[in-house]
C-alpha cells in the first residue's frame, strides 16, 4: 500500500498515524512540489471470496432475522 503525502496537511499526517496504530504495512511518499495530486491512498488488492462469503453470510443473517421477526408480529396481530 502506498500513501501519498502532502507536506504540512493534517489529513495526511492522520491517516499515517491510523496506518501505523493498526499495524498497516505502507510505502510513504512525498510527491514533488508543483506535480498534480495522485490519490492520498493506493490500494492494490482485488476483493477476494472471504470478503465476498462474509458479506454473504451477513445478508442471509439479516434475512433470517428480519423474517422471524416478521412471523412474530403476524403472531401477535393474528393476520395469518
Amino acid at each position: 500500500m502506498r500513501l501519498y503525502v502532502v507536506a504540512g496537511s493534517h489529513p495526511s499526517y492522520a491517516v499515517e498515524a491510523a496506518l501505523r496504530l493498526k499495524g498497516l504495512p505502507y510505502d510513504r511518499v512525498v510527491p514533488p512540489i508543483g506535480d498534480a495530486r495522485p490519490p492520498l491512498l493506493d490500494v492494490h488488492r482485488p476483493a477476494g471470496l472471504l470478503d465476498v462469503g462474509h458479506e454473504l453470510v451477513g445478508l442471509l443473517a439479516v434475512d433470517a432475522l428480519l423474517d422471524r421477526l416478521g412471523g412474530l408480529v403476524h403472531e401477535r396481530l393474528r393476520l395469518l
